[in-house]
């Protein structure tokens, strides 16, 4: 579909028709991380209107969306972002980032007293529109949906945590990293963390190995499961790097955290993300061939 399609109603373009016309079997996912939404504008109703406005795909099937993390420090911006981007996609996949857990002033910390209560507000809102799903340890770290094209498409993804059973991990979660200070009332480690979702998601996706229900697979995760580009250029990983089992990692990976602009392959795996919040990029897409 064409954006001005949907933002006006207009009639589709010859354009846009053969654009339909010659993907209308392949699944596609657009893909966005990042956000940081306060960051971009305060909270005025047509700002968000404007900012959505701005990072639509030009083109796209509107299928499904992705969000890799990090939407903004507050429920309340999370909230009405995700209610308005949800009208334009069927479905909406949100993944939790460090962010989406922070409490950064005395307001939040006294009106969630721990970053747990937050998240339960922010997921299990009743006015949250039906076609969001929250992927990850506090809700399902899998959601199972059925393409256009009739395919079961599996979304494996969790935050995946950090390992810090290094002192200098330790020491840059400690001193360098926001999150030790605006995670709070939060008991178990971020090792912990990344052993427990480790284990959750590579035990699913060596599960739907085995299943033939489903034709394709999506692992969605905040912190990237293998080594990029960033972590090359600054020499460390520290809080930034998560790995998985090379061998489970299915051929679609979506990642965020690192705020990067990328898609590359490796080892006929294919990897995407798009951390939008230092850039003016839009929301990207890829298709499940």
């Amino acid at each position: 579909m064409y954006k001005t399609d949907i933002l006006k109603g207009e009639k589709y373009s010859l354009k846009t028709a053969n654009f339909l016309l010659s993907n209308q079997k392949l699944t596609s996912i657009d893909y966005i991380s990042d956000l940081h939404l306060e960051y971009h504008f305060s909270f005025v109703e047509r700002k968000f209107d404007k900012y959505i406005e701005s990072i639509l795909p030009e083109y796209s099937n509107y299928e499904f969306l992705v969000i890799a993390g990090d939407i903004s420090d507050y429920n309340s911006y999370s909230k009405t972002f995700l209610k308005k981007i949800s009208k334009f996609y069927k479905h909406v996949i949100v993944i939790l980032g460090n962010h989406d857990l922070y409490l950064p002033t005395k307001t939040q910390q006294r009106k969630y007293y721990n970053s747990h209560n937050r998240v339960i507000d922010l997921i299990y809102d009743t006015s949250t529109p039906r076609n969001v799903h929250f992927v990850g340890q506090w809700s399902n770290n899998l959601k199972v949906l059925k393409s256009n094209s009739n395919e079961m498409i599996a979304f494996v993804g969790g935050f995946l945590g950090y390992p810090t059973n290094s002192k200098s991990d330790e020491y840059f979660y400690k001193n360098v990293s926001y999150d030790s200070d605006k995670i709070i009332g939060i008991e178990i480690s971020p090792q912990e963390v990344y052993n427990f979702e480790k284990n959750v998601l590579q035990s699913l996706l060596k599960a739907i190995t085995t299943t033939k229900e489903i034709d394709k697979t999506v692992l969605i995760t905040h912190v990237p499961p293998i080594i990029t580009q960033s972590h090359v250029e600054l020499d460390s990983t520290a809080c930034y790097y998560a790995p998985l089992n090379k061998a489970l990692l299915p051929k679609y990976n979506i990642f965020g955290h690192t705020h990067e602009v990328v898609s590359f392959e490796k080892e006929g795996k294919k990897f995407y993300s798009n951390g939008v919040v230092f850039t003016k990029e839009k929301i990207k897409s890829f298709y499940l061939v």
